[in-house]
């Protein structure tokens, strides 16, 4: 047995996280929350299911099951006191019943992403009733949770061996530390194990737990003397491993820190990055800003066009572009001193007008989804907030960007990496950030969009990073800088309004203390 491990979550799969977890919230009344950046919920218990989209496209199950099909690897199982009711319900809420049916007391049932579910009327003086009012409880705890195997004896031997969940209740179950009960069903069909990582036309897991534990290495070891065997590929560093069961269902063994400590520590200052973090840039056009800072030319000695200048400027760009990516900065001004006087063109107004009349024509600038929201709650709450970007735009345009199209901003600082030399992912940059701010890194969050500048950047300076990935709002670099997964602990978020409910848990923790 694992010593000390618990449930940290059960993660469902499905097409649209933000429906499924809609879908039962509205069913069971539990709670809306995020946890590591995925749509979750708390149950009546306290635990917590994540609704998570796979990488590869997700395929809902087929029941009854038929051969060559995707098949169910889990079901959930919830208890109701008035069973056509519930049904009806149900199907108000977005569910579909299934056509067949096993028994007079469940129904199946089909959740929006397609998973089976069942209703179940609930038996009062059932073996189920009789156990659980032992226990403490008036009714048996929603949900129940089935597996499906070739071989039930066999798995459950192994789950009750690696956790020590309690065996007395039923052969073909154990009850977790919680009360959920964990059924396992042997298949009275081919069971098909899932293939993990996900592959197109493959089978898929659709449900997984995620146990916590304080020794991950010895976890593994264990689990892999019980029968368990580790995945071949791995995601999670040194902060969870993901195992495969006798039967092939995948579940993690992550290590009970990091994160799970900092979620309940409200940080005292939360730095953002700038672009497709807080604001971005909609039909951005360099062309246009040319044709602007033409308007103010007095003297044009080669008689250039618009677009003559800005292919030249491109192109020069794209000639620093390789300098920028040894991690050094260049300053929008020197460019523009640098293009204008090669190109033989004088302009009436000064460079930082220029700079202004240039990227303003580019692009006005658009904020991102609920950057206001966030800037909104965490000056309501005391947190501080600061900016660190890299960006070639000098430090008073940005700033001056930043207060147009967010003004209720409270930043203490704008750190633009024009302004001092380096670009993140430098972890002076991160480092400079905390001397201006006075506090320690255990004391700061940074959010950003980039994996390798913002959130290992961050890292490496000891702050805990955001990964923010919106995914509403076209970004043209997104596939050229995130082509892997952060190499560090860290939160994922899709939405701030995500990073509002975590900050709203992180003070509630704080208040039981």
């Amino acid at each position: 047995m694992i010593p000390n491990l618990t449930v940290g979550d059960l993660t469902i799969d499905c097409a649209d996280a933000m429906r499924a977890r809609g879908f039962y919230a509205r069913l069971t009344g539990w709670e809306k929350t995020v946890a590591y950046g995925c749509p979750a919920l708390k149950t009546g218990t306290g635990m917590t299911i994540l609704f998570a989209e796979p990488d590869t496209a997700y395929i809902p199950p087929v029941w009854p099951e038929e051969e060559g099909r995707e098949q169910k690897q889990a079901h959930l199982d919830f208890t109701a006191d008035d069973l056509p009711s519930a049904v009806e319900q149900a199907v108000r809420l977005g569910a579909l019943k299934a056509v067949a049916r096993y028994g007079e007391h469940c129904v199946t049932m089909f959740d929006t992403e397609g998973h089976p579910f069942c209703l179940c009327k609930r038996q009062e003086k059932s073996e189920f009733e009789s156990y659980f009012k032992k226990k403490g409880y008036a009714v048996i705890p929603n949900p129940s949770v089935n597996i499906d195997c070739p071989d039930t004896k066999k798995l459950r031997e192994f789950y009750a061996a690696l956790t020590g969940w309690d065996t007395a209740f039923h052969p073909a179950a154990l009850v977790t530390g919680d009360g959920m009960v964990v059924h396992f069903m042997q298949a009275d069909f081919e069971y098909i194990p899932p293939v993990w990582p996900e592959e197109e036309g493959r089978q898929q897991k659709h449900m997984h737990f995620n146990f916590q534990v304080d020794d991950l290495t010895a976890a593994v070891e264990e689990a892999v003397r019980l029968g368990g065997s580790k995945a071949a590929r791995q995601y999670g560093a040194d902060h969870f491993v993901t195992m495969l069961d006798p039967d092939g269902h995948p579940f993690c063994l992550c290590k009970r820190s990091g994160y799970m400590r900092m979620k309940k520590k409200k940080p005292k200052m939360i730095l953002f990055d700038y672009g497709h973090t807080l604001l971005y840039e909609p039909g951005f056009d360099t062309l246009r800003g040319e044709e602007a800072l033409f308007k103010y030319i007095i003297s044009n000695k080669n008689n250039l066009t618009p677009k003559q200048a800005n292919d030249f400027s491109q192109a020069l760009f794209a000639e620093i572009g390789l300098v920028r990516e040894t991690g050094l900065e260049m300053h929008e001004r020197q460019f523009q001193r640098f293009l204008y006087e090669y190109l033989e063109i004088e302009l009436s107004v000064s460079l930082p007008e220029a700079e202004k009349i240039f990227w303003d024509n580019t692009s006005a600038g658009a904020i991102m989804p609920n950057a206001d929201r966030i800037i909104d709650y965490i000056n309501a709450n005391g947190i501080r907030s600061g900016v660190i970007s890299n960006i070639g735009w000098s430090g008073t345009a940005l700033e001056e960007r930043l207060n147009r199209l967010l003004p209720r901003n409270t930043f203490e600082f704008v750190i633009a990496s024009s302004e001092y030399m380096f670009r993140k992912p430098n972890v002076m940059l991160f480092e400079l950030a905390l001397k201006k701010a006075g506090l320690s890194c255990g004391d700061v969050w940074f959010c950003g969009d980039n994996i390798k500048a913002d959130i290992e950047g961050s890292a490496s300076a000891g702050i805990f990073p955001v990964w923010y990935e919106d995914e509403t709002v076209e970004n043209p670099w997104r596939g050229q800088y995130n082509q892997t997964l952060p190499e560090c602990e860290h939160l994922h978020i899709h939405d701030w309004t995500e990073l509002i409910d975590v900050l709203e848990e992180s003070d509630a923790s704080e208040g039981l203390r």
